[in-house]
């Protein structure tokens, strides 16, 4: 039997302890890539889970209603100024339901005082009709007498307007041509021939101006 040779021992020994490192440091090294290349656990499961799904609107949070009126810790001076604000609104409402009724109450008033005055006009048309005609009787009547006067001897004539009022008297000689008057007047007797006379001059006679239109008069 052949002696085994110590430094060849200590060669596979040293060839042996070399591999098995190179063999750790191989699986050393082909763990850690696998590592590296591999994803946490935890991060894995949290890309795989889905997202939470989107809020609905019901599931928002909803402002609460404000307060009702007195209720909304106004101040003193705020509740103060609001009650004076609806006393005044409530005045503002009165006068303005007292004003309508007094417009109302005004037309009214105007209807009636409208109707009146139609009324008034109506009657006074009827009576200047009345008048027109009475005038117009009266216009023939004396126009009657002049002719009959006219056609008496101025004596006769006389005598009888020596009789008369002074108003028929003056309404029958003014409508009377002078040729026919002047010899009726001379045979009257001499004051109510003068009173005549006097009357007869005046209704003929232009009325006195004002004193500040006879300033104006050009003169010629």
């Amino acid at each position: 039997m052949k002696k085994i040779n110590i430094f060849t021992l200590l060669m596979l020994a040293a060839i042996f302890g070399g591999s098995l490192r190179l063999a750790d440091l191989f699986g050393f090294s082909v763990a850690q890539s696998v590592a590296e290349s591999t994803p946490p656990a935890q991060e894995f499961t949290a890309a795989a889970e889905p997202p939470p799904p989107p809020a609905k609107n019901e599931d928002l949070a909803i402002p609460a209603p404000p307060p009702p009126y007195g209720e909304r810790g106004f101040s003193g001076a705020e509740l103060d100024v609001l009650q004076s604000l609806a006393r005044r609104r409530d005045e503002l409402d009165r006068r303005e339901q007292q004003i309508m009724q007094h417009e109302a109450l005004l037309k009214a008033a105007e209807g009636e005082v409208d109707r009146k005055i139609a009324e008034l006009n109506k009657i006074k048309g009827e009576l200047e009709d009345l008048l027109n005609k009475q005038q117009a009787i009266q216009d023939e009547r004396v126009d009657s007498l002049v002719k009959i006067y006219e056609g008496m001897k101025p004596k006769e004539a006389a005598r009888i307007f020596d009789t008369l009022e002074m108003d028929v008297l003056l309404s029958v000689i003014g409508k009377m041509s002078e040729r026919k008057s002047s010899p009726i007047l001379a045979n009257m007797d001499p004051e109510k021939a003068r009173l005549v006379t006097i009357r007869l001059s005046e209704q003929h006679k232009l009325p006195d101006l004002p004193q500040e239109n006879k300033n104006h008069i050009p003169t010629p």
